[in-house]
């Protein structure tokens, strides 16, 4: 977890820039950047940064579940500081993991990841503070029973 200094205004997935953009900062302060995964032997500065929204008419966003959408940073800032959405609709990783399709089916079909829809709400929620980890709540949505004391 940390902030938004560092993130450009780049559209395109590219990692964060050195120098904070401007309308970024005062659009997203409030928000905060959770760690989305970091692939040795790479840096994290060397992955990519990606956003989450639930915006479909936020220009340059691509939709990467249904409802979940990804990208459209300049237009996200312009919405926030215009009053037109909530900092708090839009949730920032720094680094991500990525895998090939076959990658991913292996590691499924190997019982590593379990796969789970998804909704917007859950994707998007802002989970600092919740009463038990956004993951365990993911897996009790699921029939999961995981106790905190089995942690």
């Amino acid at each position: 977890m940390g902030d938004l200094r560092g993130w450009g205004s780049a559209d395109d997935g590219r990692s964060p820039s050195q120098e904070p953009n401007d309308a970024m900062m005062g659009a997203f302060e409030s928000c905060q950047v959770y760690l989305g995964g970091i692939y040795a032997p790479n840096r994290l500065i060397q992955q990519k940064s990606i956003f989450l929204h639930g915006q479909a008419d936020l220009p340059g966003s691509q939709e990467v579940s249904p409802g979940i959408y990804t990208g459209g940073r300049s237009a996200a800032a312009a919405r926030v500081l215009e009053g037109e959405a909530s900092p708090q609709e839009f949730k920032f990783f720094a680094g991500s993991i990525q895998w090939t399709q076959s990658q991913l089916d292996e590691q499924v079909a190997g019982g590593v990841w379990t796969v789970a829809a998804c909704s917007r709400s859950v994707a998007i929620k802002q989970c600092l503070q919740l009463p038990v980890p956004l993951w365990v709540e993911v897996q009790r949505l699921m029939g999961v029973q995981i106790e905190m004391g089995d942690l």
